[in-house]
């Protein structure tokens, strides 16, 4: 899950981050960092939100977000197929509802923001271009290796 904001100061960054992760998540822990976007990720962000000039992308911060699930949601792990989906369906529920305040809050005070629905992989409040992939975004900002598995 990835959010595209323009940059704002550090500090507010967190503080406003935290809050709402503590006010709409429950117990539910949610990781993210904050990235200045640069090389591929910035093509990449060209080609997701091609509403977005070449001018209007710079300053722009990646915040990917990861969210921990109760239990292994591959299928080969043994987990009932209807608690995968409940579970699925919940995590993306506390996304939605954490990039709503989010993009609320962000649009107000004037900035662009936007995210990529993980589900769709397509932008959720422009018009949309390529499908992201979350995949290669960890790779492209976060240095992680791609492993192909027959789960995804």
């Amino acid at each position: 899950m990835l959010d595209f904001v323009r940059a704002l100061p550090a500090e507010r960054e967190r503080r406003a981050t935290s809050e709402i992760c503590r006010d709409l998540l429950g117990e539910r822990c949610l990781e993210y960092s904050i990235h200045k976007l640069e090389g591929k990720a910035m093509e990449q962000v060209g080609r997701v939100f091609p509403d977005l000039s070449e001018g209007d992308r710079s300053g722009l911060l990646a915040v990917p977000t990861y969210q921990r699930a109760l239990f292994d949601l591959n299928p080969d792990s043994g987990a009932p197929p209807a608690a995968v989906q409940m579970e699925m369906n919940k995590l993306h529920l506390n996304f939605v509802a954490l990039e709503s305040e989010v993009y609320g809050e962000l649009t107000r005070l004037g900035y662009f923001c936007d995210s990529i629905d993980p589900l769709t992989g397509c932008a959720m409040h422009s018009r949309s271009g390529e499908r992201y992939s979350e995949a290669v975004g960890s790779r492209e900002l976060l240095g992680y290796d791609l492993t192909e598995t027959s789960c995804c």
